[in-house]
C-alpha cells in the first residue's frame, strides 16, 4: 500500500488532468481520479464518478476516499460568460457548495488528510469562493499572493511563512 493516497477532483479538467498525469506517473502513491466524466486517459488512477454538486453523490463516493492523504481540487464550475460568470453570485454559490461538498465527505473518512490544494488561479479562486475553513485543520494558512514586474509570482502566508509558487491556496494541516 502507498504512504500517499491523492484525490483530484475536477480530474478532467485541463489543469486537474495534468495533475493526474503528473502523480500518475510519478509512482508511489494511490491515485483517485473524481469526475463526472471519466478521463480519456488515467495514467494509472482510480475513477470514480461524481457530482460535486450532490451531497448524496459525494457521501456515496467516501468509501473509496478513505485515507486520503493529499487532495487536489482543480473542480470548476463555470458559467456560460466566462469572465462576467466569476462574479455571478449563482456560480460562486455552485462553486463554494461543491468543495463543501466534498470536504464534508472527505474528512471523516480521511483521518490522515494533511494537505488541499486549490488550483484554479488566485484571481479565480479567489472569487469563485466564498470564505472556507477547514474544521479539523490546526493551522489553516490564509496566504496572499503577489508578484513583482519582473519576478515569479511570492505566495506569503499569515504565519510568515511561503506557500510553494503555482500551487493557488493552499491549506496544509501541520
Amino acid at each position: 500500500m502507498a504512504d500517499k493516497k491523492v484525490v483530484i477532483a475536477g480530474a478532467t479538467g485541463l489543469v486537474g488532468n495534468a495533475a493526474l498525469r503528473h502523480f500518475g506517473r510519478a509512482g508511489g502513491c494511490d491515485v483517485v481520479a473524481l469526475s463526472r466524466r471519466k478521463p480519456r486517459e488515467l495514467y494509472g488512477a482510480r475513477h470514480v464518478s461524481t457530482d460535486l454538486t450532490d451531497r448524496a453523490q459525494c457521501t456515496q463516493a467516501a468509501t473509496a476516499l478513505q485515507n486520503t492523504t493529499h487532495l487536489v481540487y482543480a473542480a470548476l464550475y463555470e458559467a456560460p460568460n466566462l469572465i462576467d460568470g466569476w462574479r455571478d453570485p449563482d456560480q460562486i454559490r455552485t462553486n463554494d457548495l461543491m468543495l463543501r461538498n466534498l470536504m464534508a465527505a472527505l474528512e471523516p473518512v480521511a483521518p490522515t488528510l494533511r494537505h488541499v490544494v486549490l488550483l484554479q488561479g488566485r484571481r479565480r479562486m479567489a472569487s469563485t469562493f466564498a470564505r472556507l475553513t477547514f474544521p479539523r485543520a490546526k493551522a489553516a494558512r490564509k496566504c496572499t499572493s503577489s508578484r513583482t514586474s519582473t519576478g515569479p509570482r511570492r505566495i506569503f502566508c499569515a504565519n510568515g511563512s511561503r506557500a510553494r509558487p503555482g500551487t493557488g491556496a493552499s491549506f496544509v494541516r501541520s
